[in-house]
């Protein structure tokens, strides 16, 4: 019997060491640090503290790179959009230069008629002032054939 008292007192004590060694950590700590104090003791934060500090800086962390991702998902996205704008400007300038291609394909058409019509506009108003003379008596009547007959342009 006496044994067992001898354990049950043993067991409290070590309980209630435990109890004051999980404390431990969280009260302030004090330690001898080489060169930096000059050999003064200096209190160190508690164990916990520093967890949640570098906790908190890994928190940090993470969190701006993941604002550093975004930013370059971001910037990618701009640069496609750039891209795609440069792309279609040039499809743009591509219809212009087309277009402008086409329209000089057609006042050159153009000109090409008006050359043919002008052609025979004063091949006709040639062979009006011939006939004009030959009904007149002949080749001395051409002068006042094209002087009664001016050209048209």
């Amino acid at each position: 019997m006496f044994n067992l008292r001898i354990v049950a007192r043993s067991l409290h004590l070590l309980a209630a060491g435990v109890v004051v060694c999980a404390a431990l950590p969280a009260a302030a700590q004090t330690f001898q640090v080489a060169n930096s104090t000059a050999g003064r003791q200096v209190t160190a934060a508690p164990i916990n503290q520093i967890v949640a500090n570098l906790n908190a800086g890994i928190n940090n962390a993470q969190w701006t790179a993941t604002v550093a991702n975004n930013q370059a998902n971001y910037a990618t996205q701009v640069g496609n959009n750039a891209q795609a704008t440069a792309n279609w400007a040039g499809d743009v300038a591509n219809y212009a230069s087309n277009t402008a291609a086409d329209a000089w394909n057609r006042a050159n058409n153009a000109q090409a008629t008006a050359n043919a019509v002008a052609g025979r506009v004063d091949a006709a108003w040639n062979l009006g002032i011939s006939d004009c003379a030959l009904a007149l008596g002949g080749i001395q009547w051409i002068a006042f054939c094209q002087a009664v007959n001016p050209r048209p342009w």
